[in-house]
Formats: structure tokens, sequence, C-alpha cells
């Protein structure tokens, strides 16, 4: 289908100022490289507040990327080349955005170690004026719009302070303040809170400026520093911290001043913890807890942390400290103790040093009654303020630590009086999401294939969800866990009256007393519903008169849509055979905008009103997109080795015929066929490319898999066979003969095992692939620093056990271990700063494949990690990909890499 060529041609002159010229007939060519840097992705778009203006970031393949705002209801389009991150005034009248470098001028600026600075941009959108402001490193919009803080960046000494400056926006004119080192808006007033920094501290302190009467006035001011400036959402209350030390401890404490009713010029009250009785004297306040008000201004949380004594500062103390040292030749020993006690493996614990550092306890300032109370202690990990400040909860985890070591954590919850402290266990043991009502009077959780609602007051808990007839957990969950998780929680109703949780299709409203009724019908057609927030700010879904908006995706077809529920009934608002997400509200009025696309479709958003009957295109990505010839893709089913239905994605050569066969790439991870529905750019850069496969005249299949508990090299291998099957029985043109496979990571794990296991392919490659289960379950995942441990028994390669358990198990599916029956041509990319995979799986493999005299090609790529950052890499690894499968797929003469060795020197030379 097409939707494109009407507003793809008018845009497309907008853009170029060159008429479109009439449609011809012509033989269309498959995109080739050459073409590839005008492909365009779209961003994220926004409304404005009365939903007129629709602005959307493009990134381009060549990095030429742009800003386009549209007239929604026109084909007018304002174009920025490198705007980014759009934000429009509350009253409409302006888009501001930033301005960022082309990377020609970010190259040269980095060259000569120059900083590389954003302008600000602003246009009117009554006039269609367009200003820029050089070098503003951040701004907000002020009352409305009426006003904007444009905050510069700081001198290149490094300083931390900048000059903030504030625009009128009616009259256009500028006040400018130095050395501001944060700043913030009321939320709906003209007010401007900002904190000095200056040279020496000499004039620091809380300054606030009236933007309407250009009024400034200072609310506190001391030679120190101030962080934390918070406003009350939608009051004139002000909170700020106020740094301060003392001779006999060690850091910084903080004193907490908060103003209410500022615009009465109400005085501040204060919280010093030395003068506090409430605050032990070991105890300070921290900077690095957020300040929170409570919702009715009563009260204010911050953190406090244990106060360290000073250290004492003798000179004969560190005289003699020296000597000891000289004498100890082991006291500049660098080394690290590892126990196997420790809850966290070192590197964990050095990633969360700074955390670890950081932690302090929840606290809150009862401001009227002049009492502060601390809420948690070390027993107790992430509090947090539910319902507007009335209530707090916090989680113990020591019960399961050890359990938690390996993947399979848990936690008791605990609710907590924010005015007295009491402390009361309201869930015990829970691995799975839970959620405190919006009033927090209540928890939901999830256990023992039921919700639960737990009373916060009393603790009393009670099922209600025994009048539900389908199953809460999922079913296809498929990791070797204890108890499969829900299919999810969309939230609490207004008045905390239920709950609204889903099954595979529908979604289900559950009573407090343990009523239940279905809200939707998806389970016949089999249509999963899912509930879609359009306010950022909701705190509860509105089922008593409000549109509450469903989305909806064919299990089977992947055709997907937006339905409306309202007073009790469901109304399909748009249903398509296309991917449509995205969906957005303008604040201000009843238009709404959401993005399709296809695979043979590029993405572009539709604008509407709220009955959704005459969606308009206002976007048109790629318009030259249709000169191409191109590929389309469709779904087939099959069914696994354990008799399970499953389908998967197949996309078609750009230039097909079906009186001919072609080869096919299969590329896999595990879910696949969604991507049927997903446009893909063609780019050299993004190497594992099924819109440059197919214009090179493959087939592409991509298949769902599952996988069984310890045998997950096993289990893909031969859903891999049975999907195959099905795509040749499809009998569309697909050479059996000539099939390659490719995955990366958990993908390059399958591609690396199955060419030990199955004759079906021609050629595989493997990127960052694991190759030996069990060497591989001793190490490290560095890129979040915890054991390998967890993540094999119960994370993505579903072991179950240690390999101690079963070590068959470990071994038959380890590609290592397999290597006598690798026959299969293989290439697999390792890159060694890769801080997923150990890149030594990868040279493991060659070893073992070399000593077997496998037929297999390792790439090695310096200073890189598990995906390709350096351009000139990936497009090495996407050509030599090509190539791999050009010549073994479709008999094209073979690269010098590819037909021998190539020694070490002639590779240098090369370079």
């Amino acid at each position: 289908m097409s939707r494109r060529a009407p507003v793809a041609l008018t845009i497309l002159a907008l853009l170029t100022g060159i008429a479109p010229l009439a449609a011809q007939e012509s033989p269309k060519r498959p995109v080739s490289p050459e073409d590839y840097g005008k492909w365009e992705s779209l961003g994220a778009g926004r409304l404005s507040p009365d939903g007129s203006w629709l602005a959307v970031s493009i990134s381009r393949v060549n990095e030429e990327n742009e800003l386009r705002i549209h007239r929604v209801d026109g084909d007018s389009v304002i174009v920025v080349p490198y705007g980014a991150d759009p934000v429009f005034s509350d009253n409409g009248a302006w888009v501001a955005y930033a301005i960022g470098k082309s990377s020609e001028e970010r190259e040269s600026l980095e060259e000569d170690d120059e900083p590389v600075r954003n302008d600000l941009g602003l246009v009117s959108l009554e006039t269609g004026e367009q200003t820029m402001v050089k070098e503003v490193q951040r701004f907000s919009f002020g009352a409305g719009g009426d006003y904007l803080s444009m905050t510069r960046y700081p001198a290149e000494d490094g300083g931390s302070t900048a000059s903030l400056v504030v625009r009128d926006m009616k009259r256009g004119t500028d006040v400018s303040f130095g050395s501001v080192a944060s700043s913030a808006w009321q939320d709906e007033g003209t007010l401007l809170a900002f904190t000095v920094h200056a040279d020496g501290d000499v004039g620091n302190g809380v300054q606030l400026y009236d933007a309407r009467s250009g009024r400034v006035r200072t609310l506190d001011g001391e030679a120190t520093k101030y962080a934390q400036l918070t406003w009350r959402d939608e009051a004139d209350d002000l909170a700020v911290l106020r740094s301060f030390t003392d001779d006999a401890h060690a850091d910084t404490s903080h004193v907490v001043l908060a103003w209410r009713g500022l615009e009465d010029r109400g005085r501040p009250s204060t919280l010093d913890p030395i003068a506090s009785s409430d605050i032990p004297d070991d105890r300070r306040i921290v900077s690095y807890r957020d300040l929170t008000w409570s919702d009715d201004g009563m009260a204010l949380f911050f953190g406090v942390k244990e106060w360290e004594p000073a250290e004492v500062d003798e000179a004969e103390d560190d005289e003699a400290e020296d000597d000891e040292a000289d004498e100890d030749p082991t006291a500049d020993a660098e080394v690290e103790i590892w126990n196997t006690a420790d809850r966290r493996v070192m590197p964990e614990q050095k990633r969360d040093s700074i955390r670890d550092e950081q932690r302090n306890d929840l606290a809150v300032w009862h401001l009227d009654e002049g009492r502060a109370v601390i809420l948690t202690d070390e027993t107790l990990d992430r509090p947090t303020i539910q319902a507007g400040g009335r209530v707090v909860t916090a989680v113990d985890d020591d019960p399961y630590a050890f359990d938690g070591m390996f993947g399979r954590g848990a936690e008791d919850v605990y609710r907590i009086d924010v005015q007295t402290g009491e402390r009361l266990k309201v869930v015990e043991r829970t691995s799975f999401p839970w959620r405190v009502s919006p009033e927090g009077d209540f928890l939901v959780h999830f256990g023992d294939g039921a919700y639960w609602t737990v009373d916060l007051a009393s603790g009393a808990a009670r099922v209600i969800s025994s009048s539900v007839d389908t199953d809460l957990n999922n079913v296809d969950y498929d990791h070797p866990v204890a108890e499969k998780p829900p299919y999810g929680l969309a939230g609490w109703t207004e008045d905390d009256r239920g709950v609204l949780v889903y099954d595979k299709y529908d979604l289900w409203l559950l009573g407090l007393e343990g009523s239940a009724e279905k809200l939707t019908d998806g389970a016949p057609n089999q249509i999963t519903h899912r509930y879609v927030s359009i306010d950022p700010d909701e705190d509860a879904i509105d089922l008593s008169g409000g549109d509450v908006y469903l989305s909806l995706r064919g299990e089977w077809t992947l055709n997907h849509g937006y339905a409306r529920l309202r007073a009790g009934r469901v109304e399909e608002l748009v249903y398509q055979d296309d991917n449509v997400g995205r969906l957005i509200k303008a604040d201000d009025a009843d238009v709404f905008a959401y993005v399709a696309q296809d695979f043979d479709d590029p993405p572009d958003y539709f604008v509407t009103d709220r009955s959704f009957r005459s969606p308009r295109q206002v976007t048109a990505v790629n318009p030259f997109h249709t000169d191409y010839a191109w590929g389309h893709s469709e779904l087939v089913q099959y069914t696994n080795h354990r008799g399970r239905k499953l389908h998967g994605a197949l996309f078609y050569p750009a230039d097909y015929d079906p009186s001919m066969s072609y080869p096919m790439i299969t590329y896999i991870y595990e879910i696949r066929s969604q991507s049927a529905k997903q446009y893909a750019v063609p780019s050299e850069r993004r190497y594992y490319n099924w819109a440059v496969w197919t214009a090179q005249g493959y087939f592409v299949w991509q298949p769902d898999i599952v996988f069984d508990t310890r045998d997950p090299g096993i289990s893909s291998t031969r859903t891999m066979e049975a999907s195959i099957e099905a795509v040749v029985a499809h009998d569309v043109g697909v050479d059996p003969e000539h099939i390659g496979l490719i995955g990366h990571s958990w993908g390059g794990y399958q591609a690396a095992f199955a060419a030990t296991n199955t004759d079906v392919f021609a050629a595989v490659v493997a990127g960052a692939a694991l190759t030996n289960l069990v060497s591989m379950y001793g190490s490290i995942f560095w890129s979040s620093s915890a054991a390998e441990t967890g993540h094999f028994e119960v994370g993505q390669e579903r072991m179950e056990v240690p390999y101690w358990e079963d070590l068959d198990a470990y071994v038959r599916n380890s590609a290592v271990y397999n290597i006598e029956t690798l026959d299969t041509p293989l290439l697999i990319e390792v890159a060694d700063a890769d801080r997923n995979v150990d890149w030594r799986q990868g040279i493991e493999y060659f070893n073992v494949a070399r000593r077997a005299g496998k037929p297999l090609v390792m790439l090695a790529y310096h200073d890189e990690g598990h995906g390709l950052r350096k351009k000139p890499n990936q497009i090495d690894y996407h050509r030599r990909i090509l190539q791999w499968f050009g010549h073994h797929l479709k008999g094209e003469e073979a690269p010098d890499w590819i037909k021998a060795p190539v020694p070490y020197l002639d590779q240098r030379k090369e370079r």
C-alpha cells in the first residue's frame, strides 16, 4: 500500500524549492550505497498546545540532520538545519529549539580543542519570524511563554556558573544576570528563582526575579553554596539547600530554607540540622537527594547521612605514618580483596561506589509543626514518596540476598508513616512490580498467580483477581523462573476504586472488594489491547467519563491501531495493516498524532481530530522512496519442535521476480516477527541491514525463536530448521541450497552454535558471539559489572542451574565442544573492548576451529565495544558481510581475505 505521493511531492518541493515534475514511468532500480546518505529517520514528534503545529526531528545517514516544524492544516513547513529538542510555549505563540553543528564543524572544533556549543533558535508561530541566539546551553519558557530564560555556557576556565538571560517575548527585551549556578521558573506565574555563586563567594545567594514587574530581590545571601532549588507545583512556595561546614566534622552539611507564599513576601522557615533536636549530631543534610514538596505544601522531604568526624591534623602523627609507610613495603600495593560472601562482586561495587558513597536516608520536615522525622535507616532501600507525600514506601532485600546474587531477587515492602516514622511490612517476598494507589491508601502487587491489594494502614491483604477466568501470568514467558511474571498492570483508577490489569489480550478492571470486569474483547480475534497514557502528568486512570485510549495489535496479523474506551464501550479508531504507534495529544485541544509505517512505507506522522475518521498525513519522510525498487514483507507461520505455533517476517528481494529463485539471509535474535512492519533505513553504518540485503537480491527471514530450558542452542537450531522448512514450502522462490545465517550477541551465540549443529545453512556470520557456556558462566558482564551467573541461569541463556549441576547441558549447547561438526563456512566478529561478551569467547572458538582444521575466519576490531561505533569499522564490517554472503550464497568471486590467510605485515601495509 502507499499513502505517500501527494504529500511527498508537495513537501519535497517545499524543502528543495523545486516544483515536482510530472510523474514519469521508468524502470526502478534497487537502492545502492551512493544513495544511502540522503535517507532519513523520523524522530519524536511534539504537538503545539493548540494542535496547530507538529515539530519532528529528522536524522539522516549523512548526518545532515534537521528539525521540521509543520503546520498541520496545510503544507507549510519550517526547516531548521541541525535543529533538535523543540519546546512549544504553553500559550502556543513560540517554539524554541537547540541548533547544533554539522559533523564537519564538530570535527574542526574538536581538532582545535575548541568547545562544541549549541545555539538557540526561536520561531514566532504567529508571524513565522525566526531568531537565533548564539551559544545557549539550556532554555525554559516561563509564565506560559511570555518569558524565556536562556542559560549561556560557563567560561572556558572551567567554572560552573554562567550568565542567565531572560527575554520578554512580547517586547523582545533582555535582562541578564551573572554567575548563575541554577535557575527555575515558578510552575504557573512570572517568578524566576536563581542561585548565584560568584568568585570568592562574594554576593552568593538566592535571588528572585519577577519578570512582570522587573523587580529583583534577594531571598537569602551568604558566602556559601546553594543547591536543589525547588518550587512546589502550581504554587509560589520555594525551597533550597544552603551549605555550611563544621570544624568538628568532615564533609558539608546543609540548612533547608523554605518560603511559602513568595508573592506575599513570605519569610523563610529554616531547618538547621545542628539546631534541630530531631536530627542527631552525627547526621548531616545532603544535596544529592532531591528536595521534594508534599502536594499540600505542609512538608518537605530531604536526605540525611552520617556525618563523619573531622580527621585530626597533627604533624607528628603524619610523620609517624610516613615512617611506618617507609618501613612497610606493601603500603603502596594496589590490590582488591574479593570474597565469595560479597553480595555484589567487586566490579559492581566499583561501579556503584559513588551511589554507595552517597547512600542516604529519607527524612521529612513538617513545616507548621517545626519538626523533622528520619524515615529510613540502613536496613531499608529505595525510599519512595507516594501519593503526593501522604505515605512513603521502602524495601528490604536482605532476607533474599543469596538468591538475588544469582538472578532470583526478591524484596519485602514496607509502608512508613510520614508523621511518626512507624513502619509496617505490607508485602513479603515479591519479585514483581507493585504500585501504591493515588490516594496512598492501598498497594497492589502480584504473586501466586493473582493480584493482591494491601490496606496500607492495617497491612490487611486480600486477593482481588479470583473472579478472572483466564491466566494473568504470562504463559509465553520462557525463562526458568519460580513463577512466570504477570502480563502487566496498567494502573489505578481514580479515587482508589480499582486497578486495571492485563491478560494476554484484554484489559480487566479489578475492584478492591474482589469484583472483576473484562473491559475489552480481544481474545476471540487474538488482538492485544493495552492502555496508552496520553497525559504525562496523569496519576490515575479516569473510567468515570473520561476517554481511555488503548493500543491494538493483532497477534498473527501484526495489524496495529488504537481504540477508545468510554462508558464501558470500546470504539475502534484506527486499525490497519501497518505498524501504528507513538500516539500523542495536544495539551489544550482534541488534536492527536500517530505514526504509521511498514517495511515498504517510511514512517510518517498523521494528525487527526478526536473522531480519528480523517487522519491527515503531515510529514513526508524519504519522499524519494518510491523512486526505487523496494522489497515487501509478509508473515509466515510455522510450528517449532515442541508443537508451538510461531511466525516470522519474510522480506522479499527489491527486484523480485516470482519466476526466479533467490538466496536468503536468516537474521536471528529472539522475537523478530515485529520487524515485518518496521521500515529499515539503508546504511553501511547499520551493518545488519535488511533494507540493504533485499536491495542486494536476497530474501531475508527473521523468525521468532523461543527456547527450551537448559537447551538454548539446540532449541534455537531446531526452531530455525522448522521455520526455514516452512519458508521454503511457501514456494516463493527461496533457494534452499543458498541460505545464510547471521546474528549478533545472543543472536551471534545461536549462529555460532547452529554452524556446528545443522547443515541447513551454506554460510554463517556470528557477531560478538558466546561460544563456551562453561567458561562464560564464570565471567563478568562488564557493561553492568555483574557476574554472569544469574544471567546464565534465569536470564537470556536460560540454563536454570550452574554448570556443575548439569555439565552435559552446558557442553551440548556450546559451539566449542561441537567443533568437530563445524562444516559450514563461518565468519565471526569480535571487538577487543567488548564489555558484554568477552572477545576471548571468539578467540577460543577460533583456536579450537584452527586445531580441528575447520572453516572459520575471524574479524577482530580494535578499540571497539559490543557494537561497532567507529564509522570506518562499521562500513568495513558491513562490506565484509556482503562479500561473505556474496561468495557463499551467490557464487561471486571471493576477495583475497576469504580465499587465503592475510599476513599481518600485509594487513598493516593496507592500512
